[in-house]
Parts: C-alpha cells; sequence; structure tokens
C-alpha cells in the first residue's frame, strides 16, 4: 500500500462483473431485474471485483470486470514515459527489432497470465513507430515498438467512425528493452487465464458503517486559510 500514489476505483455497483450480453454475471442470468424475485437474493447472486487502477511512481496498473487489463509505464500522472518528449528518441539507437519485440511481448503477456498459445492462433503484427519531429520535414522510425495480437471491429454508431482494435497490444522501448505498456481489449478478455479477483463480502462492505474518522487538531504552529471547522 506504501507504493500506491494515486488510484481510481469506482463505486461498487459500477464493479459487478459482466457476461459477454452486458448483463450482470448471476445465477438468475436475464432475471436478475425481475422484481419478483426478492431484492436481497438477487443482490447476493451477482458478482463483484475490481475495477479501475492504481498508481505506483512508475506504473499504472489497471482492472476491469475483475482481471488485469493494463500495465503501463508512468512518467507522469497518468501520463505514458516518452509521450510528451518524443523528440527525445530521435536518433537513439534500438537494441532490439522486430523479433526481439515479439519475444519480449509474448514473454510479459505469459507471466500475466494471458493464454499466449491460443494468442499465436490470432493474426498479429509488429511495427514501428514513426514520428515527425517538430520543425522537420522528414519523419523518422523511434525505437517503440507496437506488437499487436488479433482484432475487433466496432461499427459506426452516430458519429463515430467505424474502427478496428487489437485484442491484446504490447509497447516495447528498444532503448531499453523494457515494457511500455500492455493492454487488453477491456471488451473480450477471454485470453486471460488469471482467475478473476471477486469481492466476496461486496455487500456486506457496502452495508457497513464508515470506519471512525479522527478529526484534525489545529496546531498552533498550523496556518489555514479555510473558516471550516
Amino acid at each position: 500500500m506504501n507504493d500506491v500514489v494515486y488510484d481510481f476505483i469506482p463505486p461498487p455497483w459500477f464493479c459487478h462483473i459482466e457476461g459477454t450480453n452486458h448483463f450482470p454475471v448471476s445465477t438468475f442470468g436475464t432475471n436478475i431485474y425481475d422484481a419478483h424475485i426478492p431484492r436481497e437474493a438477487r443482490l447476493r447472486a451477482l458478482e463483484f471485483g475490481p475495477k479501475g487502477y492504481i498508481e505506483t511512481t512508475n506504473f499504472q496498473f489497471g482492472f476491469y470486470n475483475g482481471t488485469l487489463s493494463h500495465v503501463m509505464r508512468l512518467s507522469a500522472h497518468q501520463v505514458e514515459r516518452y509521450a510528451n518528449n518524443l523528440d527525445g528518441l530521435v536518433g537513439k539507437p534500438s537494441l532490439i527489432d522486430t523479433n526481439g519485440a515479439y519475444q519480449f511481448a509474448t514473454q510479459w503477456l505469459a507471466a500475466v497470465d494471458v493464454d499466449v498459445v491460443d494468442l499465436n492462433k490470432l493474426k498479429w503484427d509488429v511495427h514501428q513507430l514513426r514520428y515527425l519531429p517538430r520543425h522537420a520535414t522528414n519523419s523518422v522510425l523511434l525505437p517503440i515498438y507496437y506488437v499487436d495480437f488479433g482484432n475487433k471491429h466496432y461499427p459506426a454508431i452516430g458519429n463515430l467512425q467505424a474502427f478496428d482494435a487489437p485484442l491484446v497490444s504490447v509497447e516495447v522501448l528498444g532503448t531499453t528493452k523494457e515494457l511500455q505498456d500492455l493492454r487488453i481489449n477491456v471488451n473480450d478478455l477471454s485470453l486471460s487465464r488469471r482467475p478473476l479477483l471477486l469481492i466476496t463480502n461486496a455487500l456486506d462492505l457496502i452495508r457497513a458503517p464508515n470506519p471512525p474518522t479522527e478529526q484534525l487538531k489545529k496546531a498552533p504552529s498550523l496556518q489555514t486559510n479555510s473558516v471550516r471547522p
């Protein structure tokens, strides 16, 4: 807990596990909203799992539906490392090639219990980031590699155009052979073999009164601009 410097956790009712049909996972299935079934029984039948993210000084760990969904190396709060300083990578040699990026990606995915055997049955590709430096006319390749597996198509909705997104994506920094970002598509977490993190006493926690809080004691040396106690 001492390593956590920031966290975002939605209220419990946004943390119930959803099935493929976007209904809450429950023994009652789609009858979870049936008012004829006692409310207490329906509440007890819900499954709750972590959602949101926690940050240390160097990484952000994201969770969805009780599963680890992403790991991102940080340079600042919610900012991926080098996201605002790509110029600093211009001209830097890479210690790996596309094959090396693929090898590192599959090793890290296996380490977080993604099924690499099934993953390799999908179409995958490795591409290198092309970047146009400030005040330059020609783009250059940076030592950042993206290893993408699978594909999920999202149809056009309203003003949003149709687009495709990988099922799993890993970003590798070639100058240090470090993981930059590992991301599993939250709309398809089926490739994760890690057991769900379930909060089995969620309803009891929600109903429990908050623990007593200690009032701030105003010390003689403490100055405040607040007129509130």
